[in-house]
């Protein structure tokens, strides 16, 4: 599955509970290869905070460029929110 095909995905399911899980689902699978880009785009179809940080983390977790996870910072909206990020990323 593409970055594409879970954007579209995640947009057809309702309610956010069920959004963050095709995006973790997606994030989560051996077979796919998530990079920082791609958690991005992903966390960008979030409308709310502590789905987009939640995305955004479990993503940090399962990405295979690291070094770029700076990118996601402009896919969050709030001071508050890139904090909550950037304390998880230190502490794992």
């Amino acid at each position: 599955m593409s970055t594409a095909e879970v954007i579209k995905a995640i947009k057809k399911e309702a309610g956010s509970d069920n959004k963050i899980r095709v995006a973790k689902q997606f994030m989560g699978s051996s077979s796919n290869w998530v990079t920082s880009s791609d958690v991005k785009q992903i966390v960008s179809q979030f409308a709310f905070s502590d789905a987009r940080v939640e995305v955004a983390q479990y993503g940090y977790n399962n990405v295979i460029d690291p070094v770029n996870f700076f990118t996601v910072n402009s896919a969050i909206r709030s001071s508050d929110e890139k904090k909550k990020l950037s304390d998880y990323i230190e502490h794992n």
